[in-house]
């Protein structure tokens, strides 16, 4: 398995995930539990995305299922969150499951309806569909950008949309109901937008030697640098044992302009009916992997949460569930993370409410020094440093784009503009630099006066 790379500027290489980071399940922080904030009995709150500050949580069946996304604000210095705005389709109507998944890239939001059929008709039910939404600058809010996004033609029962992830320009829509392969076998769909429109580059299976029938395989995607992750909920192979729905997940690695399959992650207590890899997501080189049907104890039903640590392979570090989870709470249906925070849906959870559900606040204790770590390279220069508005970089021919974080990994900057870096709106401290590129990733410890 080809690991990540990275270089630090001018006199401590790094290399980032590819040393033993010794992550423990101690490092994650219980912040609170928070609800919708228009609360509705059987409203299925608790489809959580990310992104810098930005966090957005899908309630899927508010609205006689038409469902609605709802858009906070996160402090990183008091970890408070600020609700902003409530968002819905344009051509809303019942059964859609607006918000079934959520993916923020800078300015634009993809969001999934996995149970979108077109004009109402039963006959084409769950094709599912995907809407852009941007963010107006002048406003401080997002409004639907794009039409209606369909697979060409839309399918009953592929349940497109049903994961999403975006990356700049390029969108993976994951479609776990598609039959190319075998019934409900599901796949996972690589588009280029553009103009409003998709323009399909690439199917993604399941590795033939685990894809059967009802995998449900693209539910859910987590991506970080050249790693993405994605979930078999319905996976039912666990070495030589077949354990009905125990799930999978599985890791494929960005090798030059394709995804190639690396590794296939089961829990470690696998068990029928626990749906490990209903959820994935990714965050400095660990993944979180839910179990939403896992029972714990006596509990039926309550929900996990697994993680594994990429140290060169990736190795189970255990799981946890819920601080206030019971019985049929489903902990773990979605997450997301970034910005070292973790969101967790809880599918069941009556606070106040009949089924509402619930989102829990992690905080990720993640140290700088977990990632800093000895390797003789050194590709990249950075000028001046320390610098007070603008900084230069020489050899960023291969520079795809830039992110600067703070010491705590919390992202501040982000930028397409590779050449010269405008730090002006930075407080003066150290900074850490992520260049990335279509092979290699470089970190640079940059100094703002």
């Amino acid at each position: 398995m080809k690991t990540t790379c990275l270089t630090l500027l001018v006199l401590f290489p790094i290399c980032l995930f590819c040393q033993n980071q010794k992550f423990e399940l101690a490092d994650i922080q219980f912040l609170e539990e928070f609800i919708s904030p228009s609360p509705v009995d059987e409203g299925r709150f608790g489809s959580p995305e990310i992104e810098g500050n930005v966090v957005m949580v899908g309630e899927i069946q508010c609205n006689d299922y038409t469902g609605a996304v709802h858009v906070y604000n996160i402090n990183p210095e008091t970890d408070e969150l600020t609700y902003i705005q409530t968002l819905t389709a344009a051509d809303a109507d019942t059964y859609k499951s607006f918000g079934s998944d959520i993916s923020v890239y800078d300015t634009i939001a993809l969001i999934g309806a996995f149970q979108w059929e077109p004009n109402g008709e039963s006959d084409d039910m769950n094709c599912g569909a995907v809407y852009v939404f941007a963010f107006n600058q002048e406003t401080e809010l997002w409004y639907q950008y794009s039409e209606t996004l369909t697979a060409s033609p839309p399918i009953a029962g592929d349940m497109f949309g049903v994961g999403v992830e975006v990356i700049e320009n390029t969108f993976y829509i994951g479609s776990m109901g598609n039959d190319d392969m075998a019934n409900n076998a599901g796949c996972f769909q690589i588009y280029t937008y553009a103009d409003n429109n998709l323009s399909l580059e690439e199917t993604i299976y399941a590795p033939e030697e685990f894809r059967d029938t009802w995998d449900m395989f693209g539910c859910d995607f987590g991506i970080e640098d050249n790693i993405l992750i994605t979930g078999a909920w319905q996976d039912n192979e666990i070495g030589e044992n077949a354990d009905n729905s125990a799930g999978a997940a599985y890791i494929y690695q960005l090798i030059g302009e394709n995804w190639e399959f690396q590794e296939r992650l089961a829990a470690y207590d696998p068990k029928s009916n626990s749906c490990f890899g209903e959820s994935v997501t990714l965050e400095n080189g660990v993944a979180y992997i839910g179990a939403h049907w896992d029972s714990v104890g006596n509990n039926p039903n309550q929900g996990s949460v697994y993680v594994f640590e990429n140290d060169g392979s990736w190795t189970s570090k255990g799981k946890f569930t819920g601080n206030n989870s019971g019985p049929w709470d489903n902990f773990g249906v979605r997450m997301a993370a970034n910005n070292n925070y973790l969101i967790i849906g809880a599918w069941t959870t009556d606070v106040g409410y009949y089924n509402n559900v619930s989102c829990y606040l992690y905080k990720l204790n993640f140290s700088t020094d977990d990632f800093l770590y000895s390797t003789p390279t050194g590709k990249l220069t950075a000028f001046p440093n320390p610098a007070k508005d603008i900084i230069n970089i020489a050899n960023a021919e291969s520079i795809d784009r830039i992110e600067i974080f703070d010491s705590d990994w919390k992202t501040v900057l982000k930028t397409n503009q590779v050449n010269q870096i405008d730090i002006s709106s930075l407080k003066a401290g150290l900074y850490l630099m992520k260049t990335i590129s279509e092979n290699e990733i470089i970190i640079t410890k940059i100094i703002v006066e």
